[in-house]
């Protein structure tokens, strides 16, 4: 079968390409759409255990932020006490607490 190409002409590839254009964006629009009315963030439970202990962390009494400033302070200056044995202590008891 043979296609007659001398009776196109570039208006009609031209109305041809538009329709298919604008077929296209509509399309895309709609997945757009789609998309916005389902996209949505859940935080898991531990996110949102951490987010409340950070929250309490920070409310805290006991939370004094001026004594952190001042350890990061001296720590940033090379100033702040560094005890070997009680680090690796800590590190023993918290390895023990994964267990």
């Amino acid at each position: 079968m043979a296609i007659d190409i001398h009776s196109i002409t570039s208006a009609k590839l031209n109305q041809q390409a538009d329709r298919a254009g604008q077929a296209s964006r509509e399309q895309r629009a709609a997945e757009q759409k789609a998309y916005r009315d389902v996209d949505h963030v859940e935080l898991s439970h531990d996110a949102k255990s951490t987010e409340q202990l950070q929250e309490r962390i920070r409310s805290s009494e006991s939370f004094d932020a001026e004594r952190v400033r001042e350890i990061t302070q001296a720590i940033s200056e090379g100033r702040y006490p560094v005890n070997p044995d009680r680090i690796a202590q800590k590190f023993l008891e918290l390895e023990s607490q994964l267990y």
